[in-house]
């Protein structure tokens, strides 16, 4: 046989390999997209007008331009403000992981949220949510808390790291007195 070209066995070999790539498992996009910006062994300050209110560290930092949303791993933030009796406390709060936005200056903990304050405080929780707007911490998840005088275990707590008032909910359990 002879090969004529745009003889019928040449549109048979074209149709079939138009239908071979067809068939072929299309490249899929990656699920989700590279971060625009990934740091390692990250440092931060983070002032209010000339004072400085907060230091913090990561083991990683994930920042996406478009959306300004950040994730992070073994975070640790120490809250360096003054309270309203003007003395100077401090707190202390990490977690395993954390996600949030720059924009809405706001981030979610997880993994183990746990809360070392200077008077000798020491909270534990799942999860639990920071609004560096009003300098509070928050979560719905059970909550335990160990103090040098009391000990409390609740459904969920907020924190005003300005005041350092504490509210818990739900039924709570506590013991108060000369803990060791």
């Amino acid at each position: 046989m002879r090969w004529r070209r745009g003889g019928r066995r040449e549109r048979g070999l074209r149709a079939a390999a138009l239908l071979f790539c067809a068939c072929q498992k299309p490249v899929e996009p990656p699920e989700r997209p590279m971060p625009a910006l990934q740091l390692h062994g990250v440092e931060m300050s983070s002032f209010r007008g000339s004072e400085q209110v907060a230091s913090g560290t990561a083991a990683q930092l994930a920042y996406e331009r478009s959306t300004a949303d950040v994730t992070g791993s073994n975070a640790r933030l120490v809250m360096l403000h003054t309270a309203s009796n003007g003395a100077p406390p401090t707190a202390t709060l990490t977690a395993p992981t954390v996600t949030g936005n720059l924009t809405t200056r706001s981030v979610n903990g997880a993994g183990g949220v746990q809360m070392d304050a200077a008077n000798g405080t020491h909270a534990t929780t799942a999860r639990a949510h920071f609004d560096a707007l009003r300098m509070t911490a928050s979560g719905s998840d059970p909550v335990q808390v160990r103090a040098p005088r009391y000990s409390l275990d609740a459904v969920g707590f907020s924190l005003d790291l300005r005041t350092e008032e504490y509210t818990f909910f739900g039924p709570a359990k506590s013991s108060v007195g000369g803990l060791k």
